[in-house]
């Protein structure tokens, strides 16, 4: 569960960021770059979140079948 707790981090960092940077204070400070990098920071992030969430579901799903009669029935065999 570390890695789920470490997507949520960066997740919560990068709302950070994106307010910090579109602050009107800062508002003459921004640079393209930065916010094309944050975007792609926070799409990588959402993207591994997903994918988190399938790795997650899929081992779930196997320590279930895993109990299933007909999965014991195959170490009879």
């Amino acid at each position: 569960m570390g890695l789920e707790k470490q997507l949520r981090q960066y997740a919560e960092w990068r709302t950070l960021l994106a307010a910090n940077s579109l602050s009107s204070t800062n508002e003459d400070q921004v640079d393209n770059a930065d916010i094309n990098n944050i975007t792609k920071w926070s799409i990588k992030i959402d993207l591994r979140k997903d994918l988190w969430k399938y790795v997650e579901i899929t081992a779930s799903s196997i320590k279930e079948w895993k109990n299933t009669f007909i999965n014991k029935v195959f170490y009879l065999f």
